[in-house]
């Protein structure tokens, strides 16, 4: 399957060809490996349309993610501007 995930900080959009099985997690830590992301995964949260994806253990199939899916990856706070 064929997504396109796209890194909030960065404003980059990645396309990844995943097998459907790929846990969630999974793809938000691919994501943040190619942007050269140095925090931790746990300060990220992974978004389809608009909604949290909790169960990061889940597969992409079972999260019922379609193939040409737009994921996002984003803060789970925001960042105070100094």
């Amino acid at each position: 399957m064929t997504l396109r995930v796209r890194m909030h900080d960065a404003w980059d959009d990645i396309t990844l060809s995943l097998p459907v099985g790929t846990p969630v997690g999974a793809v938000k830590q691919r994501v943040l490996d190619v942007v050269g992301e140095q925090d931790a995964p746990a300060e990220f949260v992974v978004k389809f349309r608009g909604i949290e994806l909790r169960n990061e253990a889940a597969s992409l199939s079972d999260a019922d993610i379609p193939d040409g899916a737009a994921l996002i990856v984003l803060r789970r706070r925001r960042r105070a501007i100094r």
